[in-house]
């Protein structure tokens, strides 16, 4: 992936709509965008698009640059064969659609 997906939007709509505790799902033009409860610091979301699955992680902004860190993290296990974690797709720390660093996986 070499530009960020043009679901992009539809996630950062769904960050702004799920904040309510009993949100769970947005859905918006053929993308549907779910949260994954449990964490304690970032935002982790299912996106569904096109036959695809993906996962999009918002993450805490700040010096510790933690989505640069996770992304490089899983493309060292990707480069090595451990096939052990999700695999890195795009990393964005631009925060210019999206209100954080993201990390996207498949």
């Amino acid at each position: 992936m070499s530009t960020a997906p043009d679901w992009f939007t539809a996630v950062a709509a769904a960050h702004a709509a799920l904040a309510a505790p009993q949100a769970y799902a947005w859905t918006e033009r053929g993308v549907t965008v779910r949260r994954v409860t449990g964490g304690a610091n970032n935002a982790l979301y299912r996106v569904d698009t096109g036959g695809q699955r993906y996962g999009c992680k918002l993450c805490v902004a700040d010096d510790r640059r933690r989505a640069a860190r996770e992304y490089g993290a899983l493309r060292l296990l990707q480069a090595a064969g451990l096939d052990i974690a999700p695999s890195p797709l795009w990393l964005d720390e631009s925060c210019t659609i999206l209100p954080y660093p993201t990390v996207v996986y498949h």
